[in-house]
C-alpha cells in the first residue's frame, strides 16, 4: 500500500507500507500497519485488535525508541503518522459501536445510496456524528463526513476502484481522507492484495511488534 500526504500547497510526501489482517472466528478483526519507507519511518507498526463489542485496542511499535506504546482511548482522535486519518479512524467499524438512523436515499457519482446517520456510543470519539453513504444495489461504503464536536463538517472519506473477491466482498484500492479544515489530505493505495495466506498468529501480538521489518 502507498500512503500519499498532500499539504494546501499541493507538496506530496510519500510513504510505503505492508498491511496484514486476520478475520477472528468468535471476534473481531487484527490488523497490522507496517511501514517500509523512507527510512526515517521504517519499521513504525501500528497493531489493531477490533472487537464485536465495539471496543478496539491500539499499540504502536516506534523504532527510534525501540519500544512499543498502547494507544489511550483519548489519544485516538490524534493524527496517524501525520496523516489526515486518526487512530480512531482505522478501526473496524462494529455495529455497537453506533446508533443509526436511516436519512433518505440519494443519488451519487450516478449509483443510488442509503445515507445513514451514525452517533458514536463509545466514550471519547472525535465526531459528533458521520454521514454514510453505502451502494444500494452492491452494498458497499463509497463516501463518509465527518462532523466534529462542534457540528463541523471536518472531514471526508472516499472509496474508490472496488475489487470483488468470491462474488460477495467488496473491496476498495483507493481510499482518500480530505480534512475540510485544512484543505490537506491523504490517499491511501492499494498495490497489492492477497487472501487467505494463513498468517502466522504470533505477528499478531504486541511483543512481535519490534522484530516484524527484520
Amino acid at each position: 500500500m502507498k500512503m500519499i500526504l498532500t499539504d494546501q500547497s499541493g507538496k506530496q510526501k510519500h510513504r510505503q507500507l505492508e498491511v496484514f489482517a486476520q478475520e477472528m472466528k468468535d471476534d473481531g478483526n487484527r490488523i497490522i500497519l507496517l511501514f517500509k519507507k523512507p527510512k526515517n519511518v521504517k519499521g513504525t507498526a501500528l497493531l489493531i485488535h477490533s472487537h464485536y463489542n465495539g471496543i478496539n485496542d491500539q499499540w504502536i511499535y516506534l523504532p527510534a525508541f525501540k519500544r512499543t506504546k498502547r494507544i489511550a482511548d483519548k489519544s485516538k482522535t490524534s493524527p496517524f503518522m501525520g496523516s489526515e486519518f486518526s487512530y480512531e479512524d482505522l478501526s473496524n467499524i462494529e455495529l455497537p459501536m453506533y446508533t443509526y438512523n436511516h436519512i433518505k436515499d440519494e443519488m451519487y457519482k450516478s449509483v443510488l445510496c442509503n445515507i445513514v446517520e451514525l452517533t458514536p456510543t463509545y466514550p471519547n470519539s472525535a465526531y459528533s456524528r458521520s454521514i454514510v453513504w453505502v451502494n444500494q444495489e452492491k452494498k458497499r461504503l463509497e463516501m463518509i463526513e465527518y462532523y466534529d464536536n462542534t457540528g463541523r463538517h471536518c472531514k471526508t472519506l472516499t472509496s474508490q476502484d472496488y475489487t470483488l473477491y468470491k462474488n460477495k466482498f467488496w473491496h476498495p484500492k483507493v481510499l482518500t481522507m480530505v480534512n475540510m479544515l485544512n484543505d490537506k489530505k491523504t490517499e491511501l493505495i492499494l498495490n497489492d492484495l492477497n487472501y487467505e495466506t494463513n498468517l502466522n498468529d504470533q505477528i499478531f501480538l504486541v511483543n512481535s511488534l519490534r522484530s516484524l521489518d527484520n
